[in-house]
């Protein structure tokens, strides 16, 4: 299992002096980019010698998010295909394999919306992100978020069948340990659900990266990883994930969990 961290792209250098084995950058910043700063990302990317692996934060925050808001915005397929084709290609020349499509907010359904609709919505989207990572070799993975931040997609299952209504192969599903943990998701449900092709993780309380003892269960949580066979990454997505002082310590809890599982498997 590799063990990578999400963060800027303006991170890579640090990302790889404290060991970890790939990046996971934020896909919302390259569809901007100018083509000579983009030239300029692909060089330090080149030069730092680390995978960009994935790419987390896909539709954009701030002026541009509403176009994006898939209950609000009214915005139809060619909208979408053209933001997912200039940032998949670009994701592509990193050499990024998966997109997570979180996003919270773009998926947040209001209460004139049912959730059969809903449903229905999303998986729309996801089909037409699949269209366009296909060509790429790109797999968008959903990420099932807890329900303070979205009120759809909140658990592994629910996931599971958005991404089969999606019906697209290159659209799969995402285990994020926090998101599981805070909703009270056994572990168990990693190989129960199947389909998980990416991984994320944070302590429960205060979602940090894991450098210390806690009452996480990441044991668990990476023997199923492992013992379903198709996930071969998990990036921290938490607090003091660069710090110096404490990711190594971090890398290295995590790397032993790791291996444990796999010497079990």
């Amino acid at each position: 299992m590799k063990i990578g961290v999400c963060t800027s792209l303006d991170n890579i250098e640090r990302v790889r002096d404290l060991g970890f084995d790939y990046i996971e950058g934020i896909a919302n910043a390259l569809a901007p980019m100018t083509a000579e700063d983009f030239s300029a990302v692909r060089r330090r990317v080149a030069d730092a010698g680390i995978p960009v692996v994935a790419m987390a934060g896909l539709f954009p925050w701030g002026a541009d998010a509403p176009r994006y808001q898939m209950f609000q915005s009214g915005s139809g397929r060619d909208v979408y295909m053209d933001y997912f084709n200039r940032t998949f290609e670009r994701e592509a020349a990193l050499g990024v394999r998966f997109s997570v499509f979180g996003s919270g907010g773009a998926r947040r359904f209001p209460e004139t919306v049912s959730y059969g609709d809903a449903c229905k919505r999303v998986a729309e989207v996801l089909h037409w992100a699949g269209e366009a990572a296909a060509p790429f070799g790109v797999t968008m993975v959903f990420e099932p978020l807890r329900a303070a931040e979205t009120n759809f997609g909140n658990s592994l299952c629910e996931g599971s069948w958005v991404v089969r209504a999606a019906d697209h192969p290159n659209v799969a599903l995402l285990a994020d340990y926090y998101h599981m943990a805070s909703m009270g998701e056994p572990m168990s449900e990693i190989t129960r659900i199947g389909g998980i092709r990416h991984a994320h993780l944070a302590t429960r309380e205060r979602r940090l990266t894991p450098a210390v003892t806690s009452n996480d269960d990441f044991e668990s949580f990476f023997q199923g990883l492992v013992k379903l066979g198709t996930c071969g990454h998990a990036s921290i997505e938490g607090g003091e994930s660069l710090n110096p002082a404490t990711a190594p310590q971090a890398l290295a809890n995590l790397r032993a969990i790791a291996a444990a599982a796999e010497a079990k498997a």
